[in-house]
């Protein structure tokens, strides 16, 4: 009896339990490694679609598809997977660097300061995306002040406006890019007085010189960035032009202080105001993808950090606990004190991450206009993430999970199972390290030569082996037949 229980254990899987069902795997042309189908985390804001096979690579350019093909290479430990984002099926183009996708390999997570760990991330087919950059530039009177003899603060901010690479990061294209300003005091107002869309070069360069100035009041800056991410996006102009082009808007939010409504204001006042900003963000970016709800926030903070090691928390939920916003700072006034010592770079950065985009601070002119340039970063179809973990991590079946928590959230992971008996030739490297499948042809070219001489060796050591018996009369003819008849 027990001999046929322990039977029925082993054909159930050895634990007595029904045996999962096998996931259908696919080989991975040009390897020995075979690859499951992936599987996207659904409900999410993007579908984060990993490129498999050679139908899911039909979508890159023909030159380019030996790049999207999964590759591993097991005497490096290396793995390469690409992988599109996608809204309803069709391709998203985002601006992303290797610091906006977690890697998990087998669980773990993949970190390039780890020894014998490294990762990056390879972008592939710049697409010119259509876009209006809405600018909500502060101008309270602090603005006024000198970062030098004879220059403002504003006029620091006109001169990164005006550079050369800023207008060229704005208009890149022939169609299809604008340009809105508004300033904001205790209201949020355009430039000049009514709404205009910049749609070239010149126009922006006059309109900035001739408006761009400052004005007296307090800083209401989580109310101008909540108008210009609700209200403005619902008027005639700003949804008109955007449907017209079927582009998408991008918020730049530049201060060089605090939220500030009245003097009795205190660091820990923002808390509260915060949260009901980040769940209008919230509800904002869960629009549809694309449309005029749809915006990505950029911040940029123009002086000092008012904490300078300020790290962002698990942003788990819209609430902002006064605390982690202000740490030390909680019961300093803002007006007079707190917007004298530096920025409320906490705030600048809850409100870039709730608006998936970045947060920038910086001092000078140059500064300014990097932070302008990377809100205009340019967007691509598709990307590779290449990363190492050690030969010995890729000799066995593993999962990998690629996240996406930055401008949005989206996840999937996939199953890749290495043969047990044979082995794929080593990478041929490509610089920096990587590695490009090697093709069978070549490995056949050394491996047949090799075996043809081993035979071949082996076949002339036996006749030089009987050749040397007969040179040396070591081997006997025959003897006669013996005659039995004497």
């Amino acid at each position: 009896m027990s001999a046929l229980w322990m039977l029925s254990l082993l054909a159930c899987g050895g634990d007595g339990a029904e045996r999962a069902p096998r996931k259908k795997l696919e080989p991975i042309p040009g390897t020995t490694h075979r690859i499951a189908q992936p599987e996207p985390v659904d409900n999410l804001d993007l579908d984060l679609k990993i490129m498999a096979n050679e139908v899911d690579c039909d979508v890159v350019r023909s030159e380019l598809e030996p790049m999207c093909m999964p590759h591993i290479d097991r005497s490096t430990g290396e793995v390469r997977l690409s992988f599109q984002l996608r809204v309803d099926g069709e391709v998203y183009p985002m601006p992303l660097e290797a610091d906006h996708i977690q890697v998990f390999h087998a669980g773990s997570e993949v970190l390039s300061e780890w020894e014998g760990q490294s990762y990056t991330l390879v972008p592939h087919e710049e697409r010119n995306a259509k876009q209006m950059f809405i600018l909500i530039i502060d101008g309270s009177s602090s603005m006024g002040a000198q970062v030098r003899p004879g220059v403002s603060r504003m006029d620091a901010v006109r001169r990164a406006l005006l550079r050369d690479d800023v207008r060229d990061a704005f208009f890149s294209g022939a169609t299809g890019k604008s340009v809105v300003v508004f300033e904001f005091t205790q209201k949020t107002r355009p430039l000049g007085g009514q709404i205009t869309i910049l749609e070239n070069k010149r126009d922006y360069a006059n309109y900035i010189s001739e408006h761009l100035e400052v004005s007296a009041g307090y800083t209401h800056l989580y109310e101008a960035v909540q108008y210009a991410t609700g209200p403005l996006l619902e008027s005639e102009e700003i949804q008109g032009w955007l449907q017209r082009y079927s582009a998408v808007p991008t918020v730049v939010v530049l201060t060089d202080g605090f939220n500030n409504l009245e003097r009795r204001d205190e660091c820990r006042t923002n808390a509260r105001r915060l949260t009901r900003l980040l769940e209008h963000l919230k509800r904002v970016r869960q629009g549809r993808v694309g449309s005029v709800s749809r915006p990505t926030v950029y911040t940029v903070g123009f002086g000092q950090p008012i904490r300078p090691n300020f790290k962002l928390p698990e942003l788990e939920t819209t609430e902002v606990d006064a605390k982690k916003l202000c740490g030390r700072y909680q019961g300093y006034q803002i007006d007079g004190n707190l917007e004298d010592m530096g920025i409320d770079n906490p705030s600048l950065s809850w409100i870039a991450e709730m608006g998936g985009g970045n947060s920038f601070v910086r001092n000078n002119s140059r500064g300014l206009g990097e932070a302008f340039q990377a809100a205009a970063a340019k967007r691509y179809e598709w990307f590779e993430v290449r990363y190492r973990v050690g030969f010995s991590n890729v000799r066995r079946s593993f999962i990998t999970k690629l996240r996406l928590d930055a401008f949005a959230t989206a996840e999937s992971s996939v199953e890749i199972h290495p043969s047990a008996w044979l082995d794929a030739p080593p990478g041929t490297p490509i610089g920096e390290g990587w590695t490009m499948p090697t093709p069978y042809r070549h490995t056949l070219a050394v491996v047949l030569p090799s075996m043809g001489l081993l035979i071949l060796l082996s076949y002339l050591g036996a006749a030089w082996f009987n050749t040397r018996r007969v040179i040396f009369g070591r081997m006997r003819p025959p003897s006669p037949p013996r005659d039995d008849t004497d």
